[in-house]
């Protein structure tokens, strides 16, 4: 059986951390398609990010969509704090 992974002890933002918190709070956004692994964001990427927690926007969320997409999505999310999901798309 394999072990479960809770997201403080996966390094992912923990209930100690404030923005959890907020994630709960009325009128809170989430994105949860934000493509930053494109490379139009290349130059500006952790700008972006920044502009996004200024502006209460908080989680962003990495979408994958193939294996290599989703290794470079965990790479970003890992770089900026933010999270991500894997997968692929039923059609590939």
């Amino acid at each position: 059986m394999q072990k479960s992974t809770t997201a403080a002890s996966a390094g992912c933002v923990g209930e100690g951390d404030e923005r959890y918190r907020s994630l709960f709070a009325p009128g809170s956004l989430i994105d949860i398609g934000v493509n930053l692994h494109h490379r139009q964001f290349n130059s500006d990427r952790r700008a972006v990010v920044e502009r996004a927690a200024a502006a209460g926007v908080w989680p962003l969320v990495l979408t994958g969509t193939s294996l290599a997409d989703s290794r470079q999505a965990q790479r970003l999310a890992a770089e900026h704090d933010i999270f991500f999901t894997a997968g692929v798309h039923p059609h590939e």
